[in-house]
């Protein structure tokens, strides 16, 4: 429910998903699964609240500690990390976590695991456009999860623009549109990147339409 609600842009509506279930798991003793849902609960967080997203990472990090699996401690470290980079400020710190929990979490689960798709973009912010744009195209024909495909077609978009293929980007920002309004959806995240691509190039009045 937390990724139909964030697809469809209801950030409210999918907190309040994610932050029910990371309850009820707590209620019920499943550390594991209370986790990961403060880990998805931080992502509609970060957007309505920036201080309540940066407190919830904290508390998954703590979680994870006390839950004593090194695994998913680094990987919500990685996400925290991740989060707090693209949505807070640039850190070297957590910079330099992201790249600590990377190898781990290679290191625990082999070198084909799925990478986290905020670390994608935090590689294309990097300047690693070509392996971002690879990561998440893989990602968009893997996944069956709503938000986890806008997720990777947003790294797409974001590797794309900093590759400076801004023909690309339009074209699947508008047929992003087109399909959303087709099936009476709110097309928010690609009206987003529209904005953003036409601002870039200097269209400020396109940005505004």
């Amino acid at each position: 429910m937390g990724d139909a609600h964030f697809a469809l842009g209801a950030m409210s509506d999918s907190a309040l998903a994610y932050e029910t279930a990371a309850a009820r798991a707590a209620e019920a003793g499943l550390r594991k699964t209370q986790i990961e849902a403060l880990a998805r609960l931080a992502v509609p967080a970060w957007y309505l609240d920036p201080p309540r997203g940066n407190d919830i990472c904290e508390q998954a990090v703590e979680e994870s500690r006390a839950h004593g699996d090194p695994l998913l401690l680094a990987q919500t470290q990685l996400a925290t990390a991740c989060f707090r980079l693209l949505y807070d400020t640039w850190r070297n710190q957590d910079a330099e976590t992201c790249a600590s929990a990377r190898h781990t979490i290679r290191r625990l689960s082999g070198p084909s695991t799925p990478e986290n798709m905020f670390c994608v973009y935090v590689q294309a912010m990097q300047g690693d456009y070509e392996e971002a744009l690879k990561q998440a195209e893989a990602a968009m024909i893997a996944t069956t999860s709503p938000a986890a495909y806008l997720l990777a077609l947003g790294a797409k978009i974001l590797s794309l623009m900093q590759c400076g293929r801004f023909g690309e980007v339009l074209r699947i920002v508008g047929t992003g549109r087109e399909l959303a309004q087709k099936n009476g959806e709110d097309p928010w995240v690609f009206i987003f990147r529209e904005a953003w691509l036409r601002s870039l190039c200097f269209d400020f009045e396109g940005s505004c339409d």
